[in-house]
């Protein structure tokens, strides 16, 4: 079950991690997110009863810092974007009694997002022909292709990322982690200037697809769920659901790049 729609909570509840900052004491959990990581975080901290400080950037929305409010976390307006937030957060938790939890680059993550895959593969009534995910910093990307790794499998992943937010397909084109420079992009929640390390351990043994869509695209997405489903969700999200609405799929199917 994902508590309030962010995915990621796979990861930071992980019984592990929990255990881990019970075992060493912690006092108080710090993060740097104005989107999925920092709610799950939040979210995380209260179960734990742990006082949690969430550092956003000046382009997180209004509604995500209520949010986070709701759930007893302190937040901190800080920097243009998720790098100039993160360096604040680091700062914060220098002593010895406060746990940073990264939003995107952490074994820990990446380990509890794993079983999504098992749930898709459990829930999907026809063989799965191809996961299609979000990529902002690339923790959820991570997760799911360890998940893949481990039961043998080699279905492709559609990587989707808007035009200025764009950080892992940039990366593959440079063949290493490479910064954007600035977030440009309307979904802000993608914002990581680079893309983790980890994934390119994991792309010699995965079938990754990176495609970038614009903020229209994203946008049109959102437009189309909520007429189709009655839902809405946020550009970050759309622009996975643009890999369908703008026919990134029927291409991949047609070029032969995924089975239908």
């Amino acid at each position: 079950m994902n508590f309030y729609s962010a995915y990621i909570i796979h990861g930071n509840c992980t019984t592990d991690s929990s255990m881990e900052m019970k075992k060493y004491g912690v006092k108080r959990i710090v993060s740097a997110s104005g989107g999925n990581a920092g709610m799950a975080t939040a979210y995380t901290g209260k179960l734990l009863q742990i006082p949690t400080t969430v550092v956003i950037p000046e382009s997180t929305p209004k509604l995500m810092v209520a949010k986070l409010e709701d759930q007893k976390a302190f937040v901190q307006i800080s920097g243009r974007n998720w790098n100039e937030a993160q360096e604040k957060a680091l700062k914060m938790a220098e002593d010895s009694e406060t746990e940073y939890v990264h939003p995107f680059h952490h074994p820990l993550i990446w380990k509890g997002i794993e079983p999504i895959v098992d749930e898709i593969l459990e829930q999907c009534p026809l063989p799965v022909s191809a996961i299609v995910l979000s990529v902002g910093g690339g923790g959820l990307l991570c997760g799911v292709l360890q998940g893949l790794i481990k039961l043998g499998l080699k279905i492709p992943v559609i990587a989707m990322e808007t035009q200025g937010a764009h950080c892992f397909n940039a990366a593959l084109k440079a063949g290493k982690p490479v910064s954007i420079g600035e977030i440009t992009s309307i979904a802000k929640t993608l914002g990581a200037l680079s893309v983790t390390p980890r994934v390119f351990d994991l792309l010699p043994e995965s079938n990754v697809i990176s495609k970038v869509a614009s903020d229209k695209e994203a946008i049109y997405a959102c437009e189309r769920f909520i007429d189709d489903e009655r839902c809405l969700v946020e550009p970050s999200c759309a622009v996975s659901l643009s890999a369908a609405y703008s026919n990134i799929i029927s291409d991949l199917v047609a070029e032969g790049e995924i089975k239908k």
